[in-house]
């Protein structure tokens, strides 16, 4: 959707393998605001990474970029996209488990 160039199981192995060479200060990244995203895929997404011993998560809200493939399905209403009110809601329960979790701002 995102045409990120790895899969889930390429990040999980690439944190490991930062982990076994000693890195100790892992960060990553959330982005909430996904078109057809639910809360469970975000607390799901935090979970993982929690589990994979990550030191930071940084979280930020989809922005859509014109002319993008991403933009020009969802403005063409082939995915539909959760409404700025139901992003800011999601971006409030996630912080919340994340602080939950130790995570601080």
């Amino acid at each position: 959707m995102l045409g990120r160039t790895h899969t889930k199981a390429e990040f999980i192995e690439a944190i490991k393998m930062l982990k076994s060479a000693g890195a100790n200060n892992i960060s990553s990244d959330i982005i909430i605001g996904l078109p057809e995203e639910k809360i469970e895929d975000v607390y799901d997404s935090i979970k993982l990474i929690n589990s994979l011993g990550v030191n930071h998560i940084s979280m930020y809200m989809l922005e859509l970029i014109s002319g993008t493939k991403l933009e020009k399905v969802v403005s063409g209403g082939l995915l539909p996209s959760p409404t700025e009110e139901q992003t800011i809601k999601t971006y409030h329960k996630a912080s919340k488990l994340l602080k939950e979790l130790g995570f601080n701002r």
